[in-house]
């Protein structure tokens, strides 16, 4: 191969390769202007380069391995509490106009509910995985369930995302219709499209308003504007004590009915 091109290298008049060099640096000159060119065909890939629209989760999942303890160590209330959400995605993958859960898991610090948190994630997971075949248009990277917390430091500790990264709610945020911007309601839309269920930790610590910029988000994000669509019908489970720490300098979802 080397010899054969010294051979055409040889044979090559100056002016030949004077040519190839020029049309070369044409195709780059125009390679250069297309990329350039405000065509509305390049906004999706242009749009992915903005970090003012990316939407990165940072969800860590749990291996089999590493939940197999966890599953194991499940007393019967903590069984009974698993079945029943298997249940609900198997309804939900059979049905989804099912009705949305609903649920809340409490107990005093020790009890386990972190690591039942992350058997629910787990199972609930890996169900909503479960699909025979992938849709030509379907995003395989699709966010089907969502771990959250109010801290970050909570968040971490479930392998989650705070509320306010997830949802995009500003921290000094006080209207419900603080509305996200067109180009960034549709990046949240293209990752959380396909959420079915949310996980809440350490409901204690979140305020009213705040429940109510989680749902505000959530049917803005889902694109439903009903009354009836709490949450933008997506499924809830909150885990927490209210008997442990309180929101810090603002009201608890529960002081209004005191």
């Amino acid at each position: 191969m080397e010899s054969l091109f010294n051979q055409l290298s040889v044979d090559m008049k100056d002016n030949e390769w004077a040519e190839i060099v020029a049309n070369k640096e044409k195709d780059n000159i125009w390679s250069g202007e297309i990329e350039r060119e405000d065509n509305p065909d390049f906004n999706i890939i242009h749009k992915r380069k903005n970090k003012n629209t990316f939407i990165d989760l940072k969800q860590t999942f749990a291996t089999t391995d590493e939940i197999r303890p966890f599953l194991e160590s499940m007393n019967y209330e903590q069984q009974e509490v698993f079945y029943y959400v298997r249940e609900w995605c198997t309804k939900h993958l059979h049905n989804p106009d099912v009705e949305p859960l609903r649920l809340f898991i409490t107990g005093e610090a020790g009890v386990g509910k972190i690591n039942l948190l992350k058997c629910l994630h787990y199972e609930a997971r890996k169900n909503f995985s479960r699909k025979k075949h992938v849709e030509p248009d379907e995003n395989i990277d699709e966010v089907h369930t969502l771990i959250t917390a109010f801290t970050g430091a909570a968040a971490v500790n479930v392998d989650g995302v705070t509320i306010h990264s997830a949802f995009g709610i500003g921290i000094q945020s006080n209207s419900l219709n603080d509305h996200l911007s067109c180009d960034k309601l549709n990046s949240y839309r293209c990752k959380l499209y396909s959420l079915k269920l949310l996980f809440v930790d350490e409901v204690s610590l979140i305020q009213a308003n705040l429940w109510g910029h989680m749902h505000s988000r959530l049917t803005q994000i889902m694109g439903i504007h009903s009354n009836t669509a709490i949450f933008g019908n997506i499924g809830i489970i909150a885990i927490g004590d209210f008997y442990q720490c309180s929101p810090v300098a603002s009201s608890s979802i529960y002081s209004s009915l005191l």
